[in-house]
């Protein structure tokens, strides 16, 4: 009967050893990621993945104790990041930046695009665009108003296996402009009130209709494998075929 025990502990251990890692990072309030990423992290983990979660009860985009525990990403087999303006100090910045140079896998999200926002002047000013740029393959622009209506443009990719060809997703849609060598999955369109807006990124034309990727792959600069998705609103969480999706894209992204 012992001997029984020890192999089924051993048995237990290898099959745990063999799960893949996932890291999900809230990186601000702004959408409450740190509430959806942990209920995501459930779904994951119930999809064959152990998981871990680095969160904060205060905003870390406007606390200047920042985000801690990013140390967490060294374990990490795939990382999912949910960060917003960040200004969080060279000590919690290296293990991220750590990770997105090794060249393992991102699936970025949403304001990721937008993960940080140094002051004019500060050596890691160059993270402001160069982040969303260099990891999820554009920078922040604007958004439009109200939600988006998708459809799938690569239906053959199993990141979309059994997707609905059109869906509705929650958030309001983002301007993005990927690189020609990013394969567009999902594409996002909305009706809107044509005008000229002006923001800390620039000024922009907005016209009537609006159509922009909202979920692509990319290897990044750093050759890692890439799922970048302006997808992360609450109710987008609550989606199934949404969530479904983005099982999906840590599959796709766990795989070598």
């Amino acid at each position: 009967m012992r001997i029984l025990c020890v192999l089924f502990f051993i048995l237990i251990g290898s099959i745990n050893a063999e799960k893949k890692h996932v890291v999900l990072v809230a990186g601000t309030h702004h959408y409450t990621p740190q509430t959806t990423l942990l209920e995501f992290s459930k779904k994951l983990e119930l999809a064959g993945y152990s998981t871990e979660v680095i969160s904060t009860e205060w905003d870390p985009e406007k606390d200047e104790r920042g985000l801690p525990g990013l140390e967490a990403l060294k374990k990490a087999d795939v990382a999912i990041l949910f960060l917003r303006f960040l200004k969080i100090d060279d000590l919690q910045l290296k293990p991220l930046m750590d990770y997105v140079k090794s060249g393992k896998p991102v699936l970025a999200m949403r304001t990721t695009s937008h993960a940080f926002y140094y002051p004019e002047g500060h050596e890691q000013e160059k993270l402001n665009h160069g982040f969303g740029l260099d990891i999820m393959g554009t920078k922040f622009f604007l958004h439009m108003k109200g939600t988006a209506d998708n459809t799938l443009k690569l239906k053959e990719h199993p990141i979309v296996a059994d997707s609905k060809d059109k869906f509705k997703s929650y958030g309001t849609l983002y301007r993005v402009d990927i690189p020609k060598s990013a394969k567009v999955i999902t594409e996002g369109y909305t009706k809107t009130k044509p005008r000229v807006h002006n923001n800390i990124f620039g000024e922009h034309i907005i016209k009537a209709e609006e159509f922009a990727p909202t979920l692509w792959t990319w290897n990044n600069k750093f050759g890692g494998k890439t799922v970048g998705t302006t997808f992360g609103h609450k109710k987008d969480f609550l989606d199934d075929n949404i969530t479904q999706i983005l099982i999906n894209s840590v599959n796709w992204l766990s795989q070598k």
